[in-house]
Parts: C-alpha cells; structure tokens; sequence
C-alpha cells in the first residue's frame, strides 16, 4: 500500500518516503516486504535489518508491533526512531564474530 509514502519524481525514478524517512530500495519493494513479513512473521517476531540504511523498512516494521534490530554500517545516516541500531561494519569479520555472539 503505498498511501503511507509520500513520493515525488525525479526524471523517471521516483523516491520514496516513510514517515519522512528516505526510502532506498526499488519503488513499492517495502510495501511488498511488509506484506511477506506480515503473512508470515508472528507479531511478536523479532527482525534483523541488515543493511538498514536510512530506517524506512525497520521504522514500518517497528510501527506494526515487530522488534526490530536494525544494523548498518553508516550510522549517521539512520533516521528511524523506533528500532534499535546496531552499527556494524559487514566487511569486518571480527565485528561481525562479536555481534554473533552478543546477539
């Protein structure tokens, strides 16, 4: 449902928003995500975002009752309010060993 996003063109690729938030993925790909998880994820379901770039997933997850753990590795980038951010840098095995174990 795309009622909840606000959206404007540029040239012939439209940018999306949720609740004022940049969303980063192909047009309509969160409100099909959002679907699945809903058909298929119970509502107290935890969600692990990774590569969560601005929040606009996580934060329409969250605003359905989900925990979520959103994870990337730009952090000043994430504008979500409601998921808790992890950053992690994915190329890092270390990093990624030490958030294994923590989560």
């Amino acid at each position: 449902m795309i009622s909840s996003s606000k959206w404007h063109w540029i040239g012939s690729k439209p940018i999306e928003y949720y609740k004022g938030i940049r969303i980063k993925a192909d047009f309509g790909l969160h409100e099909q995500l959002e679907e699945e998880v809903l058909r298929l994820a119970p509502k107290d379901a935890k969600i692990l975002d990774f590569g969560a770039g601005e929040g606009a997933l996580s934060q329409r997850l969250a605003d359905k009752g989900y925990k979520l753990v959103s994870v990337d590795i730009d952090k000043d980038s994430f504008k979500a309010k409601s998921p808790q951010f992890i950053h992690l840098n994915l190329n890092d095995i270390q990093a990624i060993e030490n958030f294994i174990s923590e989560y």
